[in-house]
C-alpha cells in the first residue's frame, strides 16, 4: 500500500492539532480558524498511519456532513489527487491508496446509528453540537485491535457550557488547542472585520478568539477569564509558600494546591487539584501528603484552607473531625474561620484578586476552571446553585482561603457623633 501524498502547510496551532500523541484531542476555534479543514487533514493522516482499518467521521447531522464536510474532503483530495470513491448510499468514503474505508456517522439519533466495524480513529467535526450519548457511543467504536495509533480527534466553536464540552474540559486525558480566527493568515483581513462588526465583545471573543465566554447574568465569579487568568506558568516554585484550599465531600473530595506569594504580582497561584469519589478525608490527607512529598516539600512548610464545617463533623461519620484527621495525617498548618458569615463577601473577595489580575491557574486545573465559569448564584439570594452536584466544590474551597487570607474589607460603621 502506497501512503497518501498532501500539500499542506498547517498554522501554528494546526500542526500542534496534528502532532498530538493524545488519545483524545480537541481543537476548539473560531469561525474561519480552519477546524473543519483541520479535521479533514488529521483524516487523512490517520488513515495513513493506521492502513487497512476503519476510520470514523461523525457529523452532528447529515445536512451538515453533506454541506460542509463532505465537500472539505472533496476540495482536498482533488487538490491533492487523491483517489477514493464516495458511497452515498450507505455514506461511506473509500481510499484506495491505504484501504480505508471512512464512515460517515450523525448525531440526529444521539449515537444509536453509530454501529459498524471496530474503528481505528474517530474523527468529529463540531463536537459541541452533539449530545454526551452520542459522543460517548462515537468513543466506544474506536477499539480496532490492528490499529497503530488509535484516537479520537474533534473540533468545534464554543457554544455553551454543558454536555460534551463539559465532558472534554474534566477530562484530564483530553489535549485542548484554542485556534483563534485572527491568526488564520489565509483568511482576507476583511472576513474577521466583518465579525468584529457583527458581535459584541463577549462574543467576539467567543466566535473570533475561541476564548469560553460565560453569559454573566448571575455567574459569581464574574471577574474570572480564562484567556487572562489560566496560563502554563502557573506552576510549583520551590521559593514560594504552598497553599492548599480543601472543600469536604464524599463525592467528592476536593484541594487545590497554590503557590502563594502576597509580594507577587501573581499573588496564587494554582498549580495542581485533586478530586477523589467515593472517598473519604484520610484518604485526601495520604493525596496531599504524597503530593507535597513528591515536590521535596515537608508539611510544616504548608498551609492548609478546610471547610469551616469540617471542624464540627467527619464526611463518613468517623469519630474524629475532618479537621482533626488532617492534624493527625501530619499537617501542623490548618487555618479556618469558625464560621462563614456571609458567601457574597467571600465572592466578591475572590472577584476582587481576578479584577486586580492577582490570580493564575493552571491548565491542569480544569474542575477548578469549570467551578469559576459556571457556578451561579440561586435564584433566592446569595448561595451558590448546587443543582449540578458535581460542581462548586474547588471554587468553595478557594472562596474560604481568599476569605481568610484576602478578605472583603467593610468600611467601619461610624457611631452617630463621629459622623459630623
Amino acid at each position: 500500500m502506497s501512503s497518501l501524498r498532501i500539500n499542506y502547510e498547517p498554522l501554528e496551532y494546526q500542526s500542534k492539532f496534528h502532532k498530538s500523541q493524545s488519545f483524545k484531542v480537541g481543537l476548539i476555534g473560531g469561525y474561519g480558524s480552519g477546524k473543519t479543514y483541520s479535521i479533514i487533514m488529521h483524516l487523512l493522516k490517520l488513515a495513513n498511519l493506521n492502513k487497512g482499518c476503519a476510520i470514523g467521521l461523525l457529523c452532528p447531522t447529515l445536512k451538515m456532513a453533506k454541506r460542509d464536510v463532505i465537500p472539505t474532503f472533496q476540495q482536498i483530495a482533488r487538490a491533492n489527487r487523491i483517489h477514493h470513491t464516495l458511497n452515498k448510499s450507505e455514506y461511506s468514503i473509500y481510499l484506495p491508496q491505504t484501504r480505508t474505508t471512512v464512515w460517515i456517522f450523525h448525531g440526529e439519533d444521539d449515537g444509536q446509528s453509530i454501529r459498524g466495524p471496530n474503528l481505528a480513529a474517530m474523527l468529529i467535526n463540531e463536537f459541541t453540537l452533539i449530545s454526551e450519548p452520542t459522543y460517548l457511543a462515537a468513543l466506544a467504536r474506536v477499539r480496532d485491535p490492528k490499529a497503530k495509533f488509535m484516537q479520537v480527534a474533534m473540533s468545534g466553536t464554543f457554544e455553551e457550557f454543558g454536555g460534551v464540552y463539559d465532558l472534554i474540559t474534566e477530562d484530564s486525558g483530553c489535549e485542548l488547542i484554542y485556534a483563534s480566527t485572527r491568526l488564520n493568515t489565509y483568511l482576507p483581513a476583511s472576513y474577521v472585520k466583518m465579525l468584529e462588526s457583527s458581535y459584541d465583545e463577549d462574543m467576539q471573543k467567543q466566535y473570533i478568539d475561541a476564548i469560553p465566554i460565560r453569559r454573566l447574568g448571575k455567574i459569581a465569579v464574574k471577574s474570572f477569564r480564562r484567556d487572562k487568568h489560566v496560563n502554563e506558568i502557573a506552576e510549583f516554585n520551590p521559593d514560594e509558600e504552598i497553599w492548599i484550599s480543601i472543600d469536604f465531600n464524599v463525592e467528592p473530595m476536593s484541594a487545590v494546591l497554590w503557590c502563594a506569594n502576597k509580594n507577587s504580582q501573581y499573588k496564587l497561584k494554582a498549580f495542581d487539584e485533586v478530586a477523589l469519589f467515593g472517598s473519604d478525608t484520610p484518604e485526601l490527607a495520604k493525596v496531599l501528603m504524597e503530593r507535597i512529598r513528591a515536590l521535596g516539600v515537608t508539611p510544616d512548610k504548608v498551609r492548609l484552607y478546610p471547610d469551616p464545617a469540617g471542624n464540627a463533623r467527619s464526611t463518613k461519620g468517623l469519630n474524629r473531625s475532618d479537621i482533626q484527621i488532617l492534624r493527625e495525617s501530619g499537617f501542623p498548618n490548618i487555618l479556618f474561620h469558625r464560621s462563614i458569615k456571609s458567601v457574597r463577601d467571600c465572592v466578591n473577595a475572590v472577584n476582587a484578586l481576578f479584577d486586580k489580575d492577582a490570580v493564575l491557574i493552571h491548565p491542569r486545573c480544569k474542575q477548578l476552571i469549570a467551578d469559576l465559569e459556571q457556578i451561579k448564584w440561586r435564584d433566592s439570594g446569595f448561595e451558590f446553585d448546587k443543582s449540578n452536584s458535581k460542581r462548586s466544590h474547588w471554587l468553595d474551597g478557594f472562596k474560604d482561603l481568599v476569605n481568610f487570607e484576602f478578605p472583603c474589607i467593610k468600611p467601619v460603621q461610624l457611631k452617630e457623633s463621629y459622623r459630623r
